[in-house]
């Protein structure tokens, strides 16, 4: 007798014709027939990866597609007959707007940090200045403190290098 490794998940009519209308278009995109099972779990995929990125986000996409839910589940009908699926589309973008500039973000301040730790202190004030609004507040002063903290030591550096030099030129013209 063969085990049978399926399960059965009830869904709204809302949430299956969101992953019927997935499975259409990518079998259709693709020219190859993928399962509900396999949209489910690729989906799935996203999700988690997404999670990691910024559990926030997904905790906001869940909310909006629950919320809907819930309010189509108690009124019959959301207001207006308001599609859930525009709905959570329209509210999605905005939340892909902010994930990308978090990263873009959290990618330009390490690639500063890593220009401040290896004395590229011009490179990195260069980036400072022309990315200045993608630096969360606290950052960019914090950042840009480093950055004079390390020109201030490298002039430093370099006049006692220059009082060195012409120190040792002036006792070679003796």
């Amino acid at each position: 007798m063969k085990k049978d490794f399926g399960k059965v998940v009830r869904l709204t009519e809302d949430a299956y014709n969101a992953l019927d209308k997935i499975k259409k278009t990518t079998n259709n995109t693709y020219k190859k027939t993928y399962s509900y099972s396999d949209i489910v779990l690729a989906s799935s995929f996203f999700l988690d990866t997404l999670f990691e990125l910024n559990p926030e986000l997904v905790e906001k996409v869940l909310d909006v597609a629950k919320e809907l839910r819930t309010k189509k589940s108690k009124e019959g009908e959301l207001p207006g007959k308001v599609d859930l699926l525009k709905e959570l589309r329209n509210n999605f973008g905005t939340f892909f707007d902010d994930l990308l500039n978090n990263q873009k973000s959290e990618f330009l301040t390490e690639i500063i940090e890593r220009l401040l730790d290896d004395g590229h202190a011009a490179a990195a004030a260069d980036l400072i200045i022309m990315y200045k609004e993608l630096i969360p507040e606290e950052k960019f002063s914090w950042l840009t403190y480093e950055v004079l903290k390390q020109k201030i030591e490298e002039e430093k550096r370099q006049k006692k290098f220059f009082e060195e030099h012409t120190l040792r030129e002036n006792e070679a013209e003796k």
